[in-house]
């Protein structure tokens, strides 16, 4: 779909919003999980997309590094032993991998 759009817009000599291309997150680091979890759930259309993330009130471009830190501060916070109760990871049982 967003590739017609993108082909249209070529085709009458408008400017493309590469956006579109995109699934672009704006998140608060203070608020990392809740802002990320919000983001994502809105914009389930676009979950195939490349990812881009922006921090807010920050500036900066996300050519693979902002989405890298995205990454790696969501995966320490989510893991962080005052989640625990909110994340719980099931220890591995072969019975749940055939």
């Amino acid at each position: 779909m967003a590739r017609k759009s993108l082909v249209a817009k070529v085709q009458r000599r408008e400017m493309p919003d590469m956006g579109m291309l995109f699934l672009n997150i704006k998140v608060r680091r203070s608020h990392l999980i809740s802002d990320s979890l919000n983001e994502i759930s809105r914009k389930q259309r676009d979950l195939k997309k490349k990812l881009k993330v922006t921090f807010a009130g920050e500036p900066g471009l996300d050519m693979g590094g902002l989405t890298k830190e995205w990454f790696l501060l969501l995966i320490r916070r989510i893991f962080r032993q005052e989640y625990g109760k909110e994340f719980h990871v099931a220890p591995l049982s072969y019975n749940s991998i055939f």
